[in-house]
């Protein structure tokens, strides 16, 4: 191979996953200052059950910033101008980091899931389609996994006998994690319109919540969408895996940066988050929906035939 191919191929492959490695350490220390921001602030008070989640996230989104990094020091720098690395069984960290990526995404897309699912009022359809195209994520992310680690060359990947079914199902993983980044972002917006209310301060609330699910939710949907239209015109190279690289950064920076701003709704609008009361359209019986806004004031006993909406707090 001659120095020009060479640096071709290079550059499409390990070099687009080392680019992918450096947005990945950026997004990993803003998710830092995001977890430190949660357990320093409104999450210290939420349930032992949604902190421990919140920390296994923390210690899988630095494993996953490691395993990414590690790739191309691997190829680059430990097996610097050995092109026999290349025809090897492919190292470990690369074909792992599919796992520990959708693993992460799957955590948060199911903790959506739940939030979908109080909103909805317990309606099963949104929450299990959520749930539904992350187990089945995962399970292709798991094949992926397997094929990797199992196939003696790299090369074989892309010119085995297995590299049809190899790629219908990578371009399958991209359009279900599409599809379900899609499903998660649209479930929470529809439902958070849903809950508005005769109150105007309530309302504002919900349309900050719909804005900040609208803006996170389509920072996550682009970067699925440019990896799978990627894969799709260059599937012989790692462009798209240059995107899935920092997929899971991007959606732990996005969740956690709603989790914090339960505390500017709070401060920002001078309320306390309580109870808020009103009469239910149903007559004769007590209701309680969780929907989760501030509202103005103390919040009083819930009288029969009342209706209380629950804010921000708990997540799961």
């Amino acid at each position: 191979m001659s120095p020009k191919h060479r640096g071709s191929f290079l550059d499409a492959t390990f070099g687009t996953l080392l680019a992918g490695g450096y947005v990945s350490a950026a997004l990993w220390g803003m998710s830092v200052l995001q977890f430190y921001s949660y357990f320093t602030g409104r999450g210290a008070s939420d349930r032992r059950f949604v902190q421990w989640i919140m920390i296994f996230l923390a210690v899988l989104n630095t494993f996953n910033v490691i395993l990414t990094l590690h790739t191309p020091y691997y190829y680059l720098v430990t097996h610097f101008g050995d092109l026999l690395a290349f025809t090897k069984r492919i190292v470990w960290s690369l074909s792992t980091i599919q796992a520990y990526t959708e693993a992460s995404n799957s955590i948060i897309r199911c903790m959506y899931a739940h939030r979908v699912w109080i909103l909805s009022k317990g309606n099963i359809w949104p929450t299990a389609n959520i749930v539904i195209l992350s187990l089945v994520n995962m399970g292709l992310c798991l094949y992926v996994s397997a094929t990797l680690s199992t196939t003696d060359s790299a090369a074989l990947i892309f010119i085995g006998p297995q590299y049809k079914l190899f790629r219908r199902v990578v371009n399958g993983l991209f359009a279900l994690s599409l599809a379900a980044e899609v499903s998660v972002t649209a479930s929470m917006t529809y439902y958070l319109y849903r809950s508005k209310s005769a109150y105007p301060k309530t309302n504002t609330i919900i349309a900050v919540l719909m804005k900040y699910t609208l803006s996170t939710g389509l920072i996550v949907t682009i970067n699925a969408i440019l990896a799978q239209v990627l894969y799709y015109v260059f599937p012989l190279t790692n462009y798209a895996a240059m995107f899935y690289a920092f997929q899971s950064k991007l959606y732990i920076c996005s969740y956690l940066a709603l989790l914090n701003a339960r505390e500017a709704f709070r401060k920002g609008s001078h309320v306390h988050m309580h109870t808020l009361e009103f009469n239910s359209s149903q007559s004769g019986a007590q209701s309680t929906r969780e929907i989760d806004l501030p509202v103005k004031g103390k919040g009083k006993e819930t009288q029969p035939g009342s209706e209380s909406i629950v804010v921000i707090g708990e997540v799961a």
